[in-house]
């Protein structure tokens, strides 16, 4: 499965796509998954900054069902919304680190693609892609006997969880 700008997902894990001084760019890696999503797997070294936290997800996808996708969304809005700063910090960051993002959630749908479109827009001179396929496109890619990639957390200061033992 491709990433935007011509970087891959295969069986040996991300690669990227070398700068033209044949130097690997650095990548920060963004999953706005759930809490819930992240625990049971995720890219190594990712940083798990959640859109919805797990009862969060679950109340918008019960009025989703209920009452349709644009009340749906807007109610989604209204909890995002005093996140989004994070997002932002997180962008100049890795700029100020000269770092590329790549961003995923679980199919590389709606939550990922939005924090994708804000962080495009943010002021961050850095790359920003997100993971086409998201990460059931990387599990797929790899082969079906493979471990599991770690799922133990650790609690950074800012309170997002971080992939530990990769």
């Amino acid at each position: 499965p491709a990433i935007n700008s011509g970087t891959y997902v295969n069986a040996d894990g991300i690669t990227r796509t070398p700068s033209t001084a044949g130097a690997v760019p650095v990548v920060r890696l963004l999953d706005v998954r759930s809490p819930g999503e992240f625990a049971k797997g995720h890219l190594p070294g990712a940083l798990n900054i959640p859109l919805f936290e797990d009862h969060e997800r679950a109340e918008v996808g019960t009025l989703f069902a209920e009452n349709g996708q644009e009340y749906a969304t807007r109610h989604g809005l209204a909890l995002v919304g005093p996140k989004l700063h994070m997002y932002v910090d997180f962008a100049l960051q890795a700029e100020a680190d000269g770092a590329q993002v790549l961003v995923y959630c679980w199919r590389g749908g709606q939550r990922s693609a939005s924090v994708g479109w804000l962080l495009s827009r943010c002021g961050s001179a850095a790359s920003v892609n997100t993971l086409a396929g998201g990460y059931r496109a990387f599990r797929s890619a790899l082969a079906p006997a493979s471990p599991p990639f770690p799922s133990a957390s650790s609690t950074d200061s800012a309170g997002s969880r971080q992939a530990v033992g990769d």
